[in-house]
């Protein structure tokens, strides 16, 4: 997703570079209609979350690097650094791999798994005071001879750019979290609907089709025509998001989503240092603050003890609806 902002930046003002995609399948759409990108490549990689990765994907890994290599590439571009990320650029172009080299002490570097800053045959320094992603996101783009900014945008397949455009009085909400360190109380996530409603406000709770069992199980309840749980492709999650009015979502590709977008968004952060992937503009709840091991940087020492994930538990639905209205006030503010 903040990958977008690059390809922006690159192909803006440079109409007839050939920029291709290499991605994982499910989020070919991000890339699909982009009328920057002229070709989209996907296979599965060892990194992330999901770390299941057999033969097989290692085998679709290869074939789609040596279809790469047989493109020579003039640069091969990474946002993280990682040393997987370092080793797959090289495979596709050795003498054109450009890469983000984080300068020592950046907490950056403890989100990643350094090595092989040999292969980058174009290092880009990130200066430890250059915490925020899209902020190192804008220093590759101008090393790359961009002249405008790296700002993110999603297409619909028409190719127009998907705009913040709401038709529903209503919140979204992306409930989902992928570690159970960022992941808020059912509870909380419920009581936080009943304010939205209190408000006069209905509710669109956003998910992939494999979460609506369990989601139906946890809200099932209080689905109804003001409370509406959207599960769908990607692109219809960008559609139903450009239609509300604010979103509320964790430390997740959600928040991303709707910077992307134009959505006015808040998101929940507790374990994280969220000064490094808060996008521009948006709103944060911290339940991190004042304690002492956090931001743990989503490696908590806490799941086991009598109060985990405080950090993140912690935080009240209450909290969240006072920046709710805060953000709801500014919004009607700027409308003309």
């Amino acid at each position: 997703m903040i990958t977008t902002g690059l390809v922006e930046a690159r192909g803006r003002p440079f109409p007839d570079a050939r920029v291709s995609i290499f991605t994982r399948p499910h989020f070919r759409s991000l890339y699909q209609s982009n009328p920057h990108v002229s070709a989209v490549y996907a296979a599965n990689f060892p990194m992330g979350t999901d770390k299941r990765f057999g033969i097989a994907g290692a085998m679709d890994l290869l074939r789609q690097v040596w279809k790469l290599r047989r493109r020579r590439f003039d640069c091969v571009i990474n946002l993280g650094g990682d040393f997987r990320e370092n080793l797959l650029s090289w495979l596709i172009s050795p003498r054109g791999t450009v890469s983000p080299y984080w300068e020592a002490g950046h907490p950056f570097r403890r989100m990643i798994r350094e090595g092989l800053g040999s292969l980058r045959a174009h290092p880009v320094p990130i200066e430890r005071a250059t915490l925020n992603i899209y902020d190192a996101q804008e220093c590759i783009a101008r090393t790359l001879g961009a002249t405008g900014p790296a700002q993110p945008r999603l297409y619909m397949e028409d190719g127009e750019a998907t705009r913040h455009a709401p038709t529903l009085d209503a919140i979204g909400l992306h409930v989902s979290a992928s570690l159970e360190c960022k992941q808020w109380p059912l509870s909380s996530w419920r009581a936080l609907i009943a304010g939205i409603r209190a408000r006069g406000f209905g509710v669109r709770i956003f998910a992939a089709p494999d979460e609506r069992a369990s989601l139906m199980a946890g809200y099932g309840d209080v689905i109804d025509a003001q409370t509406e749980l959207i599960t769908g492709s990607l692109r219809d999650f960008f559609e139903a998001l450009s239609r509300v009015r604010a979103v509320v979502c964790l430390d997740s590709f959600s928040i991303h989503a709707a910077y992307a977008i134009g959505v006015p968004s808040i998101m929940l952060n507790g374990s994280h240092l969220a000064e490094m992937v808060l996008p521009p503009g948006a709103e944060l709840v911290n339940g991190g603050l004042g304690l002492a091991c956090a931001p743990c940087m989503n490696s908590p020492t806490c799941g086991g003890s009598d109060k985990p994930y405080q950090c993140i538990r912690g935080i009240s639905a209450d909290a969240v609806l006072e920046r709710l209205d805060r953000l709801d006030r500014l919004c009607s503010a700027s409308t003309p």
